[in-house]
């Protein structure tokens, strides 16, 4: 599946309202959501990626580890 990169980003307000309503979030994990979707939001604009799709987000998750260190389960939250 593939996702135009523009339209996957412009859905991020619904995204954490639906967060906040259904599993009745903390706004600290609120505010960690958002901070992993504008963290892969750069990483998407940073590559010039017209789509997102498994290419994309297998890279994303090189990038965690190589680039930024982090541990698997860093990455599974993100």
């Amino acid at each position: 599946m593939t996702l135009c990169s523009n339209r996957f980003f412009d859905h991020i307000d619904d995204f954490v309202r639906y967060r906040q309503r259904i599993y009745e979030l903390s706004p600290q994990t609120i505010k960690s959501n958002l901070v992993d979707l504008n963290l892969f939001k750069g990483f998407i604009e940073s590559r010039k990626e017209k789509s997102i799709n498994g290419k994309a987000l297998i890279g994303f998750q090189y990038y965690l580890k190589m680039e930024r260190g982090n541990c698997g389960s860093s990455i599974n939250r993100k």
